[in-house]
Order: structure tokens, then C-alpha cells, then sequence
């Protein structure tokens, strides 16, 4: 009797561990695709980024030639979603966009040097925390 006893206590510790492991092995597996979604997210991100700040500058006419038009809104809903600690600075960078925006549909000429210098930092400056925000995902 004492053999089948331990034999059905072995039989279910052996099926415990077994959904135990298969548990954490599932758990880890989420976790990396997890992180592999936000990876990609945030590679996204940076050419959106990278896409809006080419359109600022270029004058209205060269517009017309770039294919994704929606970039800002894109990366608007990105970082809303996916990455609300960055949002302030994307609303930051994007706000410093729309007064280029402006200036160069009406006449990019009129935009000053000062003004280019302002948004590219404004610019930089947002792939310097995307930078810091990728570090979480490596």
C-alpha cells in the first residue's frame, strides 16, 4: 500500500511541477514578446519622429513628394498608448513642429536660423529621451 501511495505522491508532485514549469516558461515567453512589441513600437516611433522633422523643414512644395502624411498623428498615438512617460515630450517636440510648420507653408525663407536651431534641438532632444526610454527594452 505504501508503494502506490508514494507512487500517486510522486505521479502528482511530477504533475505539479510540470504545470509549474510550463507556467513560468509561458510567463518568460510573454515577457520577451512583451518587449520585442515595444522595441519595434519605439523603432516606429523614431522614424515617424524622423519623418516630421524632415517635413518641417522642407518647404510646402516638396511636401506633396513625402508618403507618409500622417507621421505626427502616428507617433501622437504611439507614444500616447504605448509610452505615456514620454507623451509630455512628444506634445513638446511636436508643439515646437507646428511653429515651423507654420512658418515654412507660408514662406520657409522667413524661417530664421534661430528658429531651425530652436526646433532641431527640440527635436533632439526627443530622440535623446527615446534613446533613454530604449534602454528599458535591450
Amino acid at each position: 500500500m505504501e508503494k502506490y501511495l508514494l507512487l500517486i505522491l510522486g505521479a502528482v508532485i511530477g504533475f505539479i511541477a510540470s504545470i509549474a514549469k510550463d507556467y513560468f516558461v509561458e510567463k518568460t515567453k510573454k515577457k520577451y514578446k512583451d518587449i520585442d512589441f515595444k522595441r519595434e513600437k519605439l523603432e516606429e516611433l523614431f522614424i515617424l519622429i524622423s519623418r516630421t522633422y524632415i517635413e518641417s523643414i522642407n518647404p510646402l512644395e516638396l511636401r506633396s513628394k513625402i508618403e507618409d502624411k500622417d507621421a505626427g498623428a502616428k507617433a501622437g498615438l504611439i507614444s500616447r498608448f504605448y509610452f505615456p512617460s514620454i507623451f509630455k515630450n512628444y506634445q513638446e517636440y511636436i508643439n515646437a513642429c507646428l511653429v515651423i510648420n507654420q512658418k515654412t507653408m507660408n514662406d520657409y525663407k522667413s524661417v530664421s536660423i534661430d528658429e531651425l536651431t530652436n526646433f532641431t534641438k527640440e527635436y533632439q532632444k526627443f530622440l535623446n529621451i527615446l534613446e533613454l526610454e530604449s534602454k528599458k527594452y535591450c
